[in-house]
């Protein structure tokens, strides 16, 4: 999923600022909800901030998208492919990249901690995601439909734009449960602090 290809040359792509305008239609739209409910400032920049880290999800995710010929042409040569075995791309770029951390830190790590923010924030909006098992099947719902979606551009463009990886929606899933487990623990400690502070 983090795997990029480098433009050779200037082509046509949509880029990811086409997420701006969205962008400001949904901080407008959350600020005007915030006013007519009254709630505070920090919900609202809770708010905010998530919704600059889902387009960023989708910048990392999906673009650019080449839309002309000579942009196909040219990446049509990328050595992307599709892996349904778990763990094996995990263990390729581990034995291969031994001498390149920043490698294995991008295609490892990167994965990891990219649905982080989904954990802890989903929980506190949502009462429902508060239940693990929920959540567990809400992140595993997101990393197969990224997946998913970034075969579908592969199908558009006419070969293999982006890589197809079971291995990125384990590490997606399991970094989601991180930031559940992260805004759990948050929570245990709050609460008494809290209730100590109203006696």
């Amino acid at each position: 999923m983090l795997k990029f290809i480098k433009k050779k040359r200037r082509v046509k792509m949509i880029n990811y600022t086409v997420l701006l305008p969205i962008l400001l239609i949904y901080i407008l739209v959350t600020g005007a909800v915030c006013f007519v409910k009254k709630n505070g400032l920090h919900v609202y920049l809770c708010n905010v901030a998530f919704g600059i880290y889902i387009c960023f999800l989708l910048k990392v995710a999906f673009f650019p998208i080449p839309i002309q010929n000579e942009a196909v042409v040219g990446l049509r040569n990328a050595s992307l492919e599709y892996n349904f075995i778990p763990l094996h791309s995990i263990f390729n770029i581990l034995s291969e990249n031994k001498a390149f951390p920043e490698i294995i830190l991008l295609q490892i790590l990167g994965n990891f901690v990219m649905l982080f923010p989904v954990g802890v924030y989903l929980p506190i909006i949502f009462r429902r995601c508060r239940s693990a098992k929920f959540m567990f099947l809400i992140l595993l719902s997101i990393g197969i439909i990224v997946e998913t979606t970034q075969h579908i551009l592969n199908i558009m463009v006419g070969f293999h734009y982006r890589s197809v990886d079971i291995d990125d929606v384990i590490l997606n899933t399991l970094g989601g449960m991180l930031g559940y487990l992260v805004h759990k623990f948050v929570i245990l400690i709050y609460n008494p602090v809290k209730q100590q502070e109203k006696q």
